[in-house]
């Protein structure tokens, strides 16, 4: 058997689904329908696999679809996966004491056995498995008097989840993500949030952590995969000048660097980064050479090797040169696309169109068909100090889902390999919920609608950044000067804001008096009773931001929300730096969660309690004031 991949040039990468409908209604002359599709067409060939096939979306083709309920306690189920990749199954089961259901396929995939392992969860059992080109027969047994009531067979992209094991540097507890308050991201945590029912790879950063070795030989035991990430500095940094051979033997020997190929258990590797400017002119011809080797080798033929890539890889000879290689060898690239906000939502609309669509339809005048081996690296990035979530006038969770729709729906992404979403050490709790949830509707259920019905521009606050001064807030000074608007320039990209043009620069200023407080305040409007809302801002002191000191300290403001139930166990403040490699600027990062009991409630902020709540005389910058849903839990 070869390696478990297609070179573009032959069989789109298409997901397969089989619904059963409520088994045992079949008779012993009815027969299942099978569905095959056309080779190297780019479509998904549904017209001619059969009556029951249905294109779901650009991921996900529901091939068979047998309503009748399966009564016997043993039936053989054949199915036809066209391409090499991932295959989803699920089965309702009402089963109950000894009542047990078992799963198996065959044949088997090289050195995996046939019996299926997955995740049950609330009557259902589910399963993830990587499976060659081919036609398959699956087995479902009932031992008891349960049967089951539904089954489906899906293919599904593969879904990276980057990554567990990352230390940032920063944490006591050696974890993600940055801001101390949303982790640890551990095993736990993405257990705990569904996370791992809807990825099938996860990226593992640094050495293997000993309190991951059960899930992760839990998770290897139901099929699914552990890449390692490494980094192309390893080798520029360890030999120059680099040779394929330095290249090769440290990929294919090393156990530490790990590169997912000497080590036992491992799905390959995931590399950073390739781009215009790395490795250099010099460098490339040693790993183009070594990814030719790599794949000529049969020791590693159920190997991936897959490079993270930057910018665009059509732009010069020896980029081109290098992904064509990595196609050929059968292997996929992850194309980073990190998107920060746009303004208004036609702005959104057309930038996603321009980075995502337009990028790819490049990419495939150079390598018509390439989609089929890409992965597409989505950026949730969402807290400071690296953050696409610029504006607190746009919901974040909706620029994201806009994402997706895209890809879900647009025919220039059709059979699109894989999708991640980079990465959790610098990804707010929230969005890495909603990854999970957005994987499940396009991925996985192979939706075409919307999973959010939220609007791109937040409703709730106007001027939240300051930008028109102090228009739209209320404002009580305690004394005449201590409530202005200020200004700085590079104070959004200090603050994170990717590739800030001027978001962030603007923002309130408040000095503390020993008199009476500084209050601000402001209507929340549209407000939807009973839905969890959070607040989020940053606070700086003002001196410290003028004269760029590193001062670590917590900058000390009061929120009030009146009319509201406020969830204390989801509330922080922080002090965050600009860049933890650096001094250069200390923020104190906040956030509220509370729940709307009416459409309207009135948000105070200010800078005493029930007295001051810092020293006096000092200057606060206060922006970023973000009232958006809050995802539950």
């Amino acid at each position: 058997m070869h390696r478990i991949i297609t070179p573009v040039a032959l069989v789109p990468a298409i997901l397969v689904v089989l619904y059963f409908g409520p088994l045992g209604c079949l008779s012993e002359n009815e027969s299942i329908v099978q569905a095959t599709f056309e080779d190297g067409s780019g479509e998904h060939g549904a017209g001619t696999a059969g009556a029951n096939v249905n294109t779901l979306n650009n991921l996900v083709v529901e091939l068979l679809n047998v309503p009748p309920p399966q009564q016997e306690a043993a039936k053989d189920y054949v199915f036809t996966n066209p391409r090499d990749g991932w295959v989803f199954i699920s089965v309702e089961s009402a089963a109950k004491g000894r009542d047990n259901l078992a799963l198996s396929i065959d044949p088997a995939p090289e050195g995996e056995a046939g019996i299926l392992h997955g995740i049950e969860k609330g009557g259902t059992l589910e399963f993830m498995r990587l499976l060659p080109a081919g036609t398959y027969q699956l087995t479902v047994r009932s031992e008891g008097v349960s049967r089951p009531s539904s089954l489906v067979v899906r293919a599904i992209p593969e879904l990276i989840y980057t990554g567990l094991g990352y230390d940032c540097g920063t944490r006591a507890d050696k974890s993600t993500p940055w801001v101390e308050s949303y982790g640890p991201y551990d095993w736990a945590f993405i257990e705990n949030i569904d996370l791992v029912e809807n990825v099938n790879v996860i990226l593992e950063r640094g050495k293997p952590r000993p309190e991951n070795a059960d899930p992760i030989q839990d998770w290897r035991k139901q099929g699914k995969k552990v890449l390692a990430a490494s980094f192309t500095s390893w080798l520029t940094t360890k030999y120059q000048p680099l040779s394929a051979d330095d290249v090769y033997t440290e990929w294919t020997t090393s156990e530490w660097p790990n590169y997912g190929f000497e080590p036992d258990d491992y799905y390959g590797t995931l590399m950073s980064e390739f781009g215009g400017h790395v490795p250099t002119a010099e460098e490339f011809p040693a790993f183009i050479e070594a990814v030719k080797r790599l794949s000529e080798e049969s020791k590693f033929r159920n190997r991936v090797f897959y490079p993270f890539t930057y910018g665009s890889m059509v732009q010069s000879e020896r980029t081109k040169t290098f992904l064509r290689t990595v196609l050929e060898a059968g292997y996929r690239w992850a194309e980073e696309r990190y998107l920060p906000e746009s303004p208004t939502e036609k702005d959104a609309l057309s930038y996603i169109d321009s980075a995502l669509k337009q990028h790819l339809i490049n990419y495939q005048k150079t390598f018509p068909g390439c989609q089929r081996q890409l992965i597409m690296n989505l950026g949730f990035i969402s807290i400071p100090h690296l953050n696409l979530d610029i504006n607190p006038q746009v919901d974040y969770k909706v620029f994201l889902e806009m994402q997706m729709n895209l890809i879900a729906n647009d025919p220039v992404f059709l059979g699109i390999y894989g999708i991640s979403w980079y990465h959790t050490a610098y990804a707010d709790e929230e969005m890495v919920r909603w990854s999970a949830k957005l994987n499940r509707h396009y991925c996985i259920e192979g939706k075409k609608d919307w999973l959010s019905a939220d609007p791109y521009i937040l409703p709730h606050i106007e001027n939240p950044d300051f930008d028109e001064g102090l228009t739209g807030w209320d404002f009580e000074p305690a004394e005449e000067g201590t409530i202005v608007a200020g200004q700085a320039q590079g104070y959004g990209k200090l603050q994170g804001r990717y590739k800030s043009t001027g978001e962030g620069n603007h923002f309130l200023i408040t000095r503390r008096s020993a008199k009476a407080p500084n209050r601000v305040s402001q209507q929340i409007r549209n407000l939807t009773p009973g839905r969890l809302y959070s607040i989020r801002m940053l606070v700086s002191d003002y001196t410290d931001l003028s004269q760029r000191k590193g001062v670590r300290k917590t900058n000390n403001i009061s929120v009030v929300v009146d009319g509201v139930t406020v969830l204390p166990e989801k509330g922080f403040r922080e002090v965050v730096n600009s860049d933890p490699a650096r001094d250069t600027l200390y923020m104190t990062y906040q956030r509220m969660v509370f729940r709307a009991k009416t459409e309207d409630a009135k948000l105070v902020i200010s800078d005493w309690d029930a007295g001051p709540i810092g020293p006096i005389g000092q200057e606060l910058a206060i922006n970023f004031i973000q009232i958006q849903p809050y995802l539950e839990d």
